[in-house]
C-alpha cells in the first residue's frame, strides 16, 4: 500500500490477527473461531510480511499479491517438509507466523518513527 496510514493500519491489523490466532490455539473456549482465524492468518500473514519489503501501489493489488505470496510461501514450505521427510506442520506454521510477525512489527515501528518515508512508485 502506498500511504503511510494505510500501512500502519494493515500492519497493526495483521499483528492483531497473529495474536488472535495464538489466543485461539491456546484457549479452548475460542475453538469455534480457530479455523477462521487460522485461514485468515495463513492466507495473509506471510505474503503481507513479504510486502513490507516491496512497495505496492493500491489496496487491491496489495491484497491479491499478499494472498498469492502467502499461498506460495506455505506451499513451498510444505513441499520442503514433505521432500525432507520432516513433516511437522505446526513447526512450519510457527516459523512462518514468527517471521511474519517480526517483519510486520519491524515495518510498523519503522513507519511510526519521525523520519518514516515510503518509497514512491513511478
Amino acid at each position: 500500500m502506498h500511504d503511510r496510514r494505510g500501512r500502519l493500519f494493515s500492519d497493526a491489523a495483521l499483528l492483531l490477527v497473529a495474536v488472535l490466532l495464538v489466543l485461539a490455539v491456546a484457549l479452548p473456549v475460542l475453538a469455534p473461531v480457530r479455523p477462521w482465524v487460522a485461514l485468515v492468518a495463513v492466507a495473509l500473514l506471510p505474503g503481507a510480511a513479504v510486502l513490507t519489503l516491496i512497495p505496492v501501489g493500491d489496496l487491491l493489488t496489495w491484497f491479491l499479491v499478499a494472498v498469492l505470496l502467502s499461498l506460495a510461501v506455505t506451499t513451498i514450505g510444505s513441499l520442503v517438509l514433505v521432500v525432507t521427510g520432516l513433516w511437522h506442520p505446526l513447526l512450519l506454521a510457527s516459523v512462518l507466523g514468527a517471521v511474519s510477525a517480526v517483519l510486520l512489527a519491524r515495518d510498523l515501528l519503522r513507519l511510526r518513527g519521525p523520519r518514516a518515508e515510503l518509497v514512491s512508485q513511478p
